[in-house]
């Protein structure tokens, strides 16, 4: 339904769930879909270069000739800008950029000269942008410009039921890059990556899954191989004494290795290990999180 019109998206969701899978499917099944669809991360690009990526500049050089370069607003023109994690543009270029949308025409940085525009706009965040609404970090008026269809992609664990499915997915697509047999993977195994909470999303089980087919040899991915694949930075602290380590350290060496055995011993779950460990799942998650113990990714 959002896709066949030029309806302005704002897509919502945790890092890895899909948000820019989904703003290339939208436009892909657009009109727009023979015409470029350009991407800015504004998380990735400084603040005193996101107007410059945004709408582009023209400079005058010593000679009197001018440099001119496009910018993404442009470069999208006829097609679609998805600009990923806005929340973390700046106050100025979300200025700059709600006036496009109100005008449909810039000035590129040092110009003077008017440009139109007919570039349809897609957004997306992890943020509550009405909490930096609050918070003077985020423009309101930007806000109700880009939020015409609001949509919200939710995290892998709350959907459990596409796990098989994608795990499928990225098995018959890894095992076709790499040149290996199909692998299929066992009940077992299953259960262990429906258990898991998957905080890094899709693309966390997208790596896990790459991971397993280079390292494992068999065609069927059973249980037994989990521990195999456990992040090398969790064995970082070999067990025994370390006289340069504080008691600080050595406490936290001690429970990151405790928790991952009783991880190991619960075939990953996480319910079963809480209550073993007898203490409540968040307070497990958020273990998980302070000791660094990321088991699959």
């Amino acid at each position: 339904m959002a896709a066949p019109n030029d309806g302005r998206v704002l897509i919502y969701g945790e890092n890895g769930a899909g948000k820019e899978l989904v703003a290339r499917l939208i436009h892909e099944q657009s009109p727009r879909k023979n015409k470029r669809f350009v991407q800015i991360d504004s998380a990735a690009i400084p603040d005193d270069l996101i107007e410059s990526e945004l709408f582009g500049y023209a400079k005058e050089e010593l000679n009197h000739n001018f440099l001119n370069k496009k910018g993404k607003l442009l470069l999208a023109d006829g097609g679609t800008l998805f600009l990923d994690d806005i929340s973390e543009m700046s106050l100025k270029a979300q200025g700059k950029l709600l006036e496009v949308m109100e005008r449909g025409k810039y000035e590129p940085i040092g110009s003077y000269e008017s440009i139109p525009v007919n570039t349809r706009i897609i957004a997306s965040t992890n943020k509550n942008l009405k909490e930096l609404i609050t918070k003077g970090k985020f423009k309101e008026d930007l806000f109700f410009k880009l939020s015409v269809i609001p949509l919200t992609i939710p995290p892998l664990r709350e959907r459990k039921d596409d796990i098989p499915l994608l795990i499928d997915y990225f098995l018959k697509y890894f095992c076709t890059e790499y040149g290996k047999k199909q692998k299929t993977m066992n009940e077992e195994a299953m259960k262990a990556f429906l258990s898991y909470s998957w905080p890094g999303n899709v693309s966390e089980l997208a790596n896990v899954i790459e991971r397993f087919v280079i390292m494992v040899q068999d065609v069927e991915i059973k249980g037994s191989h989990l521990p195999l694949l456990v992040e090398p930075r969790e064995y970082q602290h070999a067990p025994g004494f370390d006289n340069h380590e504080s008691l600080k350290q050595a406490r936290g060496n001690f429970e990151r290795e405790y928790i991952h055995n009783v991880l190991k011993k619960n075939n990953w779950n996480i319910a079963s290990t809480a209550s073993e460990l007898k203490i409540e799942k968040s307070s497990l998650h958020k273990k998980l999180k302070a000791l660094g113990i990321t088991f699959f990714a």
